[in-house]
């Protein structure tokens, strides 16, 4: 019964996840990695590896979101390749290697950098106003590709994905 319940917590977590991020065009590991840390104890796995059991999952399952949610925009044509094209030359790599330091870090600092990136995510949307508009400025494509390599660290490093 216990393995029934757990199953179910874990495709509602997916589902809650998927309206979400199509309604409000969140990433799924704003809600996949809180989800995570509670529920894969339930599947015995070892607390000292949990925070990074919990990035890895996390980006696999958004992986197949993101992958939906590209081909779908892409037959609406929607997508600035050469902008996507640039941010990917960065944060491909960065999300490559970032992996490999990760699973060195003492699991309660990977904890605190988790949470603390987890609570100014919450501050940003709690106090967010509506969406400035900024008329004038211009951001440089070439300004993509060191963009692209901290979001692939960040993505690497906290499992929320890009």
């Amino acid at each position: 019964m216990t393995e029934l319940i757990l199953v179910f917590a874990f495709i509602l977590v997916g589902v809650v996840t998927g309206i979400a991020s199509g309604l409000l065009g969140i990433g799924g590991g704003i809600i996949f990695v809180p989800s995570l840390f509670f529920l894969l104890p339930f599947l015995n796995v070892d607390h000292t590896l949990l925070p990074v059991v919990v990035i890895a999952t996390s980006l696999f399952a958004g992986s197949f979101a993101s992958s939906s949610a590209f081909y779908s925009h892409f037959k609406k044509s929607n997508i600035d390749f050469k902008a996507a094209l640039l941010l990917a030359s960065g944060s491909i790599p960065a999300a490559f290697v970032t992996p490999y330091f990760i699973v060195d870090f003492d699991p309660f600092t990977l904890k605190i950098i988790l949470s603390i990136i987890l609570f100014i995510v919450a501050v940003k949307m709690l106090f967010e106003k509506k969406e400035k508009v900024i008329n004038g400025l211009e951001l440089k494509h070439l300004w993509l590709i060191p963009f692209g390599i901290f979001t692939g660290v960040l993505s690497a490093l906290s499992g929320l994905g890009g």
